[in-house]
């Protein structure tokens, strides 16, 4: 018994170091918010997406990555009177399927033929009483697409297999 708990000991140490290496070589996780933005064309989103880092660097690569991940898994919070629109996958699809969502979003990945920003919405601002920058953008997500392409992978269900 004493010899195991010799060994979880000397052990204990290579797994915590492991595990905050493991930890620090992953990408950051965006932080953002998705809104509505008023009405686009049929089969889109017409969203304002805010990034916020601590540097204030957000790339338009960036934008995008938030508002399909925010389609896919948030969902879109009403704005201006717009009617809430409910997220096409749970988030736990995120981690079941994370090989597949990994791809997804790497840089320049799929993900980002079915997002458009407007060049011309960057709004850079820094938080009040915090050390974030916000970018902000209006983006357009052509969500009937993307709806296509996660279901034809099978990671969402069609919307006729439900009923």
């Amino acid at each position: 018994m004493r010899k195991s708990v010799k060994i979880l000991f000397l052990l204990l140490p290579l797994m915590i170091v492991t595990a905050v290496m493991y930890g620090a070589s992953k990408k950051e996780a965006l932080k953002y918010d998705i809104v509505s933005a008023g009405t686009g064309a049929q089969g889109t989103y017409l969203c304002k997406v805010s990034v916020y880092s601590k540097n204030g660097k957000t790339t338009e690569a960036d934008i995008k990555r938030a508002a399909v991940h925010g389609v896919i898994f948030k969902g879109v919070t009403g704005g201006n009177g717009q009617a809430t629109q409910k997220p096409m996958a749970t988030p736990t699809v995120e981690f079941e399927k994370a090989d597949f969502f990994e791809e997804f979003f790497k840089d320049g990945g799929p993900y980002m033929a079915y997002a458009n920003v407007e060049p011309t919405t960057f709004e850079r601002s820094k938080v009040a009483k915090s050390k974030e920058y916000r970018v902000s953008a209006i983006v357009t997500v052509t969500k009937d697409e993307l709806r296509r392409f996660l279901e034809q992978a099978g990671i969402v269900r069609r919307l006729g297999d439900i009923f």
